[in-house]
C-alpha cells in the first residue's frame, strides 16, 4: 500500500518503527524501563541486520530467521517468528527481500 513505497519496511512495521513511536507503551506493557525496552529492541533489530547480510553474503541462497516484536490490528503487541528470503524477478533480475511474519504470542 501507500505508506510502504519507497520505505523500509522497518520503518512501516516490527521494531524500528517502535522505537520511534511506541518505546514508552511496549515499555509499560512489558513491565520493563525505556532504556530496558530500547536495548532490546535494538538487539532484535540487530539480529535481523544481521540475518540479511548473511543472506547477501551468500548470493542469496540462504534464508533468514528471527524472533521480532510487532503490533496487531488490534493495537497488541506480538511475539512473531519472522521468516526472510530473497527473491530474484524472473524476467527483470531485481531482487527484494521478502519477510514473512507469524505471531507465535
Amino acid at each position: 500500500s501507500s505508506e510502504c513505497f519507497g520505505r523500509k519496511c522497518g520503518l512501516v512495521f516490527g521494531s524500528e518503527r517502535m522505537l520511534q513511536t511506541d518505546l514508552g507503551s511496549i515499555a509499560e506493557a512489558s513491565g520493563l524501563s525505556l532504556e530496558e525496552t530500547s536495548s532490546a529492541l535494538r538487539v532484535l533489530l540487530g539480529h535481523v541486520s544481521e540475518e540479511v547480510k548473511k543472506m547477501a553474503a551468500t548470493s542469496f541462497e540462504t534464508t533468514g530467521f528471527s524472533i521480532m516484536v510487532n503490533q496487531a490490528k488490534s493495537g497488541n503487541f506480538i511475539t512473531c517468528e519472522l521468516d526472510l528470503r530473497i527473491l530474484e524477478h524472473p524476467i527483470l533480475g531485481r531482487s527484494c527481500c521478502v519477510g514473512v511474519q507469524s505471531d507465535i504470542t
